[in-house]
C-alpha cells in the first residue's frame, strides 16, 4: 500500500511539472504611497502628480515584493482616480499595455506627460520580441517608474 501511494504521489508530481503553469500577480501598495499632493481632475496631470510624489521611495518602502513596474503604474492610476476600464490592474507590463490599447489607448511617437512609456526588446531566454517594462511619462523626456533607478 505504501509503494502504491508513493508511486501515485510521484506520478502526480511528475504530471504537474509537465503542465505549463503561469503566475501573474498584482500587488497594490497604494496605502504606502506618499499622499502629500493635490489632484487637479485632469487624469494625465494627476497620474504625473501621484508618480512624482513617490520620487526616491524604494521598492521596500512602498512594500512591493516582486517586479513592480506595472503595479506602480496601476497604483498611481488608482490614486489619480483613473478608472480600471482605462488602466486595468495588472502586475504584468505586457497585459497592462494590452488593456490600455483595448480601452482605446494609442501608440504615439511623441510622448507627453501622462502617457505610458513601454520598453520592448528581445528576450534573452526565448529570442521573442516582447514588452518587459512600463512607466509613466512625466514630461516629454522624463518618466517615473518602478524597478529602475
Amino acid at each position: 500500500m505504501k509503494k502504491r501511494i508513493i508511486s501515485l504521489l510521484l506520478s502526480l508530481i511528475t504530471l504537474l511539472t509537465l503542465i505549463p503553469l503561469g503566475a501573474m500577480a498584482t500587488q497594490s501598495r497604494k496605502e504606502n504611497f506618499n499622499k502629500d499632493y493635490t489632484l487637479t481632475g485632469d487624469m494625465a496631470t494627476d497620474i504625473c502628480i501621484v508618480a512624482n510624489a513617490q520620487a526616491n521611495l524604494t521598492k521596500e518602502e512602498l512594500g512591493y515584493t516582486e517586479a513592480w513596474c506595472a503595479d506602480f503604474v496601476c497604483d498611481c492610476a488608482r490614486l489619480a482616480n483613473i478608472p480600471t476600464s482605462i488602466i486595468g490592474n495588472h502586475g504584468l507590463a505586457a497585459r497592462l499595455c494590452e488593456t490600455v490599447l483595448e480601452s482605446g489607448g494609442v501608440v504615439v511617437t511623441e510622448p507627453r506627460a501622462g502617457d505610458l512609456v513601454v520598453y520592448q526588446g528581445t528576450s534573452k531566454k526565448t529570442g521573442e520580441f516582447k514588452i518587459f517594462h512600463v512607466g509613466i511619462m512625466t514630461g516629454g523626456t522624463t518618466s517615473a517608474q518602478g524597478n529602475l533607478s
